[in-house]
């Protein structure tokens, strides 16, 4: 009460963090589409991006794309990176490289320098590969492509009958 004034400090003793300021074009930018929401035209985004919700057009992110399970887009993606786990109605084009989650729905072809597909994943499309000198190498929806990528799911060509499961080798 009387005396020598002593001032109360909580987070002594505690690590100063400096503010995150986002920057353009920088991964520390998020953009997010929810699950409920729908998005008709073409989407032009920087940074991280991960959509849950409906879009009807053109998806373009520089940077890493999140298709989450409840998401369905109807258009092209064009992508640095690309992670799908919802359906896709349209080609992904990426930088880089294309994972599909189990349970996840690509109705298009894929161009990639990398294609990672999770057991249960469903493509109904072809594949794209980009070879180190730049070139595009067509894996055609068949049992080659079952071959090369180890798919656990068959692979359906539009109006055939769908081959067999393959077993992991």
């Amino acid at each position: 009460m009387f005396g020598k004034k002593t001032t109360s400090n909580t987070n002594a003793g505690a690590p100063t963090r400096p503010a995150v300021t986002p920057r353009r074009g920088n991964d520390t930018t998020v953009t997010i589409l929810t699950t409920g929401c729908n998005f008709v035209g073409k989407l032009y985004c920087q940074g991280s991006t991960r959509i849950a919700g409906e879009i009807d057009g053109e998806v373009i992110s520089e940077g890493l794309l999140v298709v989450e399970q409840t998401a369905l887009i109807k258009g092209d993606i064009t992508a640095d990176e690309v992670v799908v786990h919802g359906r896709v109605e349209g080609s992904i084009k990426s930088k880089g490289r294309v994972s599909l989650a189990p349970n996840c729905l690509i109705d298009g072809d894929v161009y990639s320098k990398s294609l990672v597909m999770a057991e249960g994943a469903a493509l109904n499309g072809a594949v794209h590969m980009n070879n180190s000198e730049g070139t595009t190498q067509e894996l055609a929806a068949d049992k080659t492509l079952e071959r090369k990528v180890k798919l656990s799911v068959p692979v359906k060509k539009p109006g055939s009958i769908p081959p067999p499961v393959a077993k992991p080798a």
